[in-house]
């Protein structure tokens, strides 16, 4: 969800979901509990961003 988001953070290890063969970690179960609500719209979203974030810093994301 945070990569949906543009951010990049430490995740909740007991928040995860498997798709399609893909673990997905969340930040907690709340945020978690969103990303459920529509899996394939934030997974769509968080592939194309990530292409423009995977090189970038937490604290360069953070100072954006």
């Amino acid at each position: 969800m945070r990569v949906a988001l543009n951010k990049k953070l430490d995740a909740d290890p007991t928040a995860w979901k498997i798709v399609e063969g893909k673990l997905y970690l969340n930040l907690n179960k709340a945020v978690q509990k969103k990303w459920l609500s529509d899996v394939p719209t934030h997974l769509a979203t968080a592939n194309r961003v990530w292409s423009g974030i995977q090189g970038v810093s937490i604290a360069q994301l953070d100072a954006e």
